[in-house]
Formats: structure tokens, C-alpha cells, sequence
């Protein structure tokens, strides 16, 4: 930034360039994650049983996706903003004529940050291996019973049918 800075970037210009690269980053995130959830409904829908209820339901809900792409917007307006308003505050000359990439004493919220991160996305992929690993052992477990033979049936309460306001007003029948 410091040489871009030395060879006549403004300070907007600066901002416009990192906040540009934070929503590119974002939008690539937001649409990499957009496109795994639709390949693991589509994945889903094809491990799970035919006859389960309400399956043809299951689908990416729009709200939920629209939500996620204000979440990447505002992640890289955070993420942007922050390294923007520092740039601005460099000394261009020192840190030009000294060839520094910057000390861990002046950016120690930076370095905290990092670790934050680095924290954050190890306990996410932890948990992520879990949960598979959970899932496949309770796959691979008996059931406890034998499936064969079994007699099922439907039970329709009487709020359930479809003359279900006569009988909750006491008219019917």
C-alpha cells in the first residue's frame, strides 16, 4: 500500500481498491457456499429414502441465502474498512526507504485477529469432522430390532381431518 501511495494513489483510491478486493473475496465465499449447500441438498435428497415425508420440500430456502449474501456484503465492508483506514495512517516514506513489512508491536490487534480467526476455523472444522464421524458410526450401528416383518400404521387425530372445524367447535357429529 505504501507504494501505491508513493506513486500517487489517493486515499479513496486506496479505500476503493481494498474494499473492491474484500467484496471480490466475499462474493467468491458467499457464492462457493452457495453453490456446496445446493450440491448438499442435491446429495441428500439422493442418500436419503424415496418415502421419507415432506423430502421434496427440502430445497435452499431464498431467504436464508439472501441472508447470507447481506452477511458476505457487510463481512467485506468490516474486513475492507479496517486495512483502508490503517493504510491511510502509514508513514509512506519510513516504511518505503526501510523495505518493512510492518512490526508485530504496531500491529498487535492484527496479529490477535489472525489468531482469532485461526481459532474460530479450527474449532469450525473439528466440530464439521464430528458430526460426520457421528453420523457414519451411527450409520454403520445396528438398529436394534429387526426391520423385516414390521407392522406400521397411521394414526389421523380428529384435528387433523379435514372436518376438523366442526369438531373443534363442537358441531359435528
Amino acid at each position: 500500500m505504501a507504494w501505491r501511495v508513493r506513486l500517487g494513489a489517493g486515499q479513496a483510491g486506496l479505500v476503493r481498491l481494498i474494499l473492491l478486493e474484500s467484496a471480490l473475496l466475499a462474493a467468491a465465499g458467499c457464492g462457493l457456499g452457495l453453490l456446496l449447500a445446493s450440491a448438499g441438498v442435491a446429495a441428500s435428497k439422493g442418500l436419503l429414502p424415496a418415502d421419507l415425508p415432506r423430502l421434496e420440500t427440502v430445497r435452499v430456502d431464498w431467504a436464508v441465502a439472501g441472508f447470507a449474501v447481506l452477511l458476505a456484503a457487510v463481512s467485506a465492508l468490516v474486513s475492507g474498512l479496517l486495512p483502508a483506514l490503517h493504510a491511510g495512517r502509514t508513514s509512506v516514506s519510513a516504511t518505503v526507504r526501510s523495505g518493512d513489512r510492518g512490526s508485530t508491536r504496531r500491529h498487535g490487534s492484527r496479529s490477535a485477529f489472525v489468531v482469532l480467526e485461526v481459532g474460530l476455523s479450527l474449532t469450525l472444522l473439528v466440530g464439521a469432522v464430528l458430526m460426520l464421524r457421528t453420523f457414519a458410526n451411527l450409520e454403520a450401528r445396528p438398529l436394534g430390532f429387526s426391520p423385516t416383518r414390521l407392522l406400521t400404521f397411521r394414526l389421523s387425530l380428529p384435528w387433523q381431518t379435514p372436518d376438523a372445524t366442526s369438531w373443534a367447535s363442537g358441531t359435528g357429529s
